[in-house]
């Protein structure tokens, strides 16, 4: 992923890095749609730890925490551990992606 970003001002290259990894996020999104149907319940969820996925830290620690606080620690927790698989996967992917 680093090489396609070298050229660019470090001011601007962690919101285009954030935006690739949340585009990322979204087109896997989209390509598992399918596999959902007909479970409403996994696809919220994975639909939530997506969305954690693409927050920076500080927001992502602001939802986590609100979600402990509303609906349990063990549920934030799970939604984290999702989250943060969902975010590596998509990183990997720009990696992959991305011209040596």
């Amino acid at each position: 992923m680093q090489a396609a970003f070298q050229t660019q001002d470090p001011a601007t290259l962690g919101i285009t890095m954030a935006a690739t990894i949340a585009a990322a996020i979204d087109a896997a999104m989209l390509s598992r749609r399918d596999a959902y149907a007909g479970q409403p319940q996994a696809w919220h969820l994975f639909c939530e730890a997506s969305h954690v996925a693409t927050l920076n830290g500080p927001l992502r620690d602001a939802f986590i925490a609100r979600v402990a606080e509303q609906r349990g620690a063990d549920i934030a927790l799970r939604l984290a551990a999702k989250a943060d698989a969902i975010r590596e996967a998509a990183i990997a992917r720009c990696r992959e992606a991305a011209p040596a």
